[in-house]
């Protein structure tokens, strides 16, 4: 059998009739420092029933503080530490929740752009993190696992000092002037709050218990700050939404700060805890909502950018698109080795139309984009520029490889006839940009122009000297 006993701000003493048992000292000799809680087991003998137990105490931090002397609990090692879990069980549970919440809003946060307002969530998360690790530090449960009480009390008050820290930052970052400069001087209170409460504690005697009653004034100033820029200085929309979010968490904080002060003896933060997670719950269904309503306006840009800058027939690059190249290359210019300009039109096709009927017009200039896609050429972009007209750019390659693209797509304009009733004949022109001379791009399409007209009206000649060899 053991005999479980915890102390706050006090050494103490325990005797079995008379004879000294063992101690609980959150000051041991030597120490400077208070641990904050303690929590000892002592091992009893096994005639221990009926006789006395008597624990004598040493208050540490004066008469002026709450002291907790609770009743030792005695029974086997597992069954006290199954106790001890079991009545901390909720609350730990509530900060696991709130800590995966924070990880939540944190990520979402980080990534640019995925959702509006990402620093408002980033600040959000940044809180609630500190708040879950904060919980964890009060919690009964933690000492079970962490033998170092001094570190757990330490970081207990400093996390306390850091919460009203993101939360400032937030507000500061959605609120209109002259709130956003009241609350940017509230933030600069709290870090010097902050750093005032951790030098005091290792360069002066005093403890952060002694010092907390100022992080709670600079709590209830930051109260005071926020609710009116809440109300009157939120920018955007949604601001009652935003009044229901954070109004657990203030309602919680006065409730706490009210029975810490009012009662004889309050530490658990109970209500501030229940405060923050439905500040959590409604914070990731906002996430959440923003995601979905981001996703879905990318969703639909998406769309809008295709039907500016794609065309609905073929797939390809439209003009406007063409004309945006064009702009683009010209700034990258210094940057590239080779750029090729390849000129394209479909022969026939009024004919085509006039005969056949516009289907048949548009499945030939599907035909035809489908053959420039069989250039299988690295860094080659393809755009349907007018009617019957495409231009490829292909920037980084030696001629060699452009040769063969061209030759694909040629055999590919060659097969179209044998899969298809209408065969598909195209005039291709292409030149390479001059570097060593004062060239732009749109003289290089130009030039790529030419050579396709001279195509062109070569295969025009051809064919009217073909009809009349056979007429003749």
């Amino acid at each position: 059998p053991v005999l479980y006993f915890t102390a706050r701000y006090l050494n103490a003493s325990i005797y079995l009739n008379g004879d000294l048992l063992g101690q609980s000292l959150a000051q041991p000799p030597g120490a400077e420092d208070t641990q904050g809680t303690v929590f000892t087991l002592l091992p009893l003998p096994v005639d221990h029933a009926g006789q006395e137990l008597r624990i004598e105490v040493e208050l540490l931090l004066g008469e002026n503080v709450s002291y907790e002397v609770p009743a030792p609990i005695i029974g086997s090692q597992c069954g006290i530490i199954s106790t001890i879990l079991r009545k901390n069980l909720l609350s730990v549970l509530v900060d696991i929740f709130v800590f995966c919440f924070s990880i939540i809003l944190l990520l979402f946060g980080l990534q640019k752009g995925s959702v509006r307002r990402e620093r408002t969530f980033l600040f959000m998360g940044l809180f609630a993190l500190c708040f879950a690790l904060y919980s964890l530090c009060t919690s009964d449960a933690l000492h079970l696992f962490c033998s170092n009480s001094y570190f757990i009390y330490l970081f207990e008050f400093l996390l306390l000092a850091v919460l009203p820290i993101p939360m400032a930052a937030a507000f500061a970052e959605r609120c209109r002037p002259p709130y956003r400069q009241l609350l940017q001087a509230d933030l600069v209170l709290l870090i010097v709050n902050l750093i005032f409460q951790t030098a005091a504690h290792f360069f002066t005697p005093l403890e952060v218990r002694d010092t907390v009653f100022l992080t709670h004034g600079m709590m209830l100033l930051s109260l005071g700050v926020m609710v009116p820029s809440l109300l009157l200085g939120w920018s955007g929309g949604r601001r009652w939404w935003t009044v229901i979010t954070f109004s657990p968490i203030f309602l919680g904080a006065l409730v706490d700060l009210t029975l810490f002060y009012g009662t004889k003896y309050f530490r658990d933060s109970f209500w501030v805890k229940i405060g923050v997670l439905v500040f959590i719950l409604l914070q990731t269904y906002s996430l959440v909502r923003d995601y979905l309503e981001h996703y879905e306006n990318d969703l639909k840009t998406d769309v809008y950018r295709r039907m500016a800058y794609v065309d609905a027939l073929t797939g390809l690059g439209n003009r406007a698109a063409f004309e945006r190249k064009i702009d683009e290359l010209e700034s990258i210019l210094p940057q590239l080795t080779a750029l090729w300009c390849v000129s394209a039109d479909v022969n026939g096709l009024k004919q085509v139309n006039d005969t056949l009927g516009h289907a048949a017009g548009d499945d030939l200039i599907r035909g035809a984009a489908d053959a420039l896609r069989a250039a299988h050429c690295p860094c080659c972009t393809i755009f349907r520029t007018g009617g019957d007209e495409f231009v490829l750019f292909i920037t980084d390659q030696p001629e060699e490889i452009v040769s063969q693209s061209m030759d694909r797509i040629n055999e590919a304009i060659a097969a179209y006839g044998k899969d298809h009733d209408q065969a598909l004949s195209m005039a291709l022109g292409w030149d390479s940009f001059q570097f060593d001379s004062a060239d732009t791009v749109g003289e290089l399409v130009s030039r790529a122009d030419e050579r396709m007209y001279a195509k062109k009206r070569s295969c025009k000649e051809q064919r009217a000297s073909e009809e009349k060899e056979a007429s003749s």
